[in-house]
């Protein structure tokens, strides 16, 4: 650099100008770096990643308290994320009226009009509860959501991080076509064994009901149409839910017909969502992004670590898990145990 530099002094002004511009710009070019072998550097792979438009399925299962999301690639569904479910109230039963602290069970669908902002959850999922079944029993509740937060009142709570990951998918799958998201909720998986285990419970017979719909996805791994009429769910394979204009099953000819997974709002397979939604949609995301929300509170908790604290960071960080932050014990102990523990009804 030296002896460059003193070349350049030695130049004429106007040849020092050209010489100074052109030095500028080779330091400012790119640095290129050829192998030892001399061959061109291959770009590096990106990293593989999901089509996040492809058509969704959701289950949830309370007792293993797992959140499963499937893709549609071709005509099935493949499995390509299971989550832990961080919360959820209540113990092994559906959800029967306004205030009892229970998660839904059932077959449930997401439109459009079901994501967003809700409340204080930046990124929620309303699963549509009460669907066409549980009105004709009878049954009531209102804004039943899987959100983040880690906590639970009759809702299905994940991590922030995990929701953000769920929450992206719906909300994509949804942007590109897809009507709804079908969710199924069962209480465990419904195998023969589960079943027995369970044999002299109130709900065995609706379990058994609700095993069609579990048996038919696992055998065909198509979205199977489900129709509410008798006070029970009726299941048809998937070729039924593709047809325009679905024929009632035999067994419900003669008496009205409700799909299973329309929701309380009575939206109909088939009907698409407003351009004005998606717009709503998009600027709630958009709000949601900027806002300076934690995605977890304790990490937050322990952002906010000090040396002159006192304490060291591994013992602030273990405070700010003792701290409030997590979900209360009864509801935590009533869905890890659901079978040893009745949590009382309010």
């Amino acid at each position: 650099m030296l002896s460059m530099y003193a070349s350049l002094m030695s130049m004429p002004r106007s040849l020092m100008a050209v010489a100074t511009v052109a030095l500028l710009l080779a330091t400012l070019a790119p640095a290129r770096s050829e192998p030892p072998n001399g061959r061109p550097a291959l770009p590096l792979e990106p990293q593989p990643v999901l089509v996040p438009s492809n058509p969704l399925l959701i289950r949830i299962f309370k007792e293993e308290s797992e959140f499963e999301v499937w893709m549609r690639r071709s005509e099935r569904f493949e499995l390509i994320a299971t989550y832990p479910i961080c919360a959820w109230s209540g113990t092994l039963g559906p959800k029967e009226y306004e205030g009892d602290r229970q998660t839904p069970e059932g077959f449930y669908a997401v439109d459009l009009k079901h994501v967003g902002v809700v409340g204080r959850h930046l990124r929620a999922i309303d699963i549509g509860y009460p669907n066409g079944f549980d009105r004709l029993l009878g049954r009531t509740g209102s804004h039943i959501l899987v959100h983040g937060g880690c906590r639970s009142i009759g809702c299905f709570a994940m991590t922030n991080p995990i929701m953000d990951q769920i929450y992206a998918l719906a909300e994509r799958a949804l942007l590109a076509g897809q009507n709804a998201i079908p969710v199924h909720i069962f209480p465990f998986r419904m195998t023969e064994a589960n079943l027995k285990r369970h044999a002299n419970d109130r709900w065995y017979g609706f379990w058994s009901n609700l095993r069609q719909g579990y048996d038919t996805f696992e055998a065909t791994r198509m979205t199977p149409a489900v129709y509410a009429c008798n006070g029970s769910y009726v299941v048809t394979p998937d070729a039924q839910a593709r047809s325009p204009t679905p024929q009632p099953p035999e067994q419900c000819a003669g008496q009205p017909l409700t799909m299973a997974h329309t929701a309380v709002t009575g939206r109909i397979a088939g009907v698409r969502t407003p351009a004005s939604n998606l717009a709503q949609m998009k600027r709630a995301r958009s709000t949601s992004l900027r806002a300076a929300v934690p995605h977890d509170n304790v990490a937050e908790c322990a952002r906010l670590w000090r040396p002159d604290t006192g304490v060291s960071r591994q013992d602030w960080g273990a405070i700010c898990k003792r701290l409030d932050f997590q979900p209360r014990r009864p509801l935590q102990a009533a869905h890890r145990s659901p079978r040893n523990i009745l949590a009382p009804r309010t």
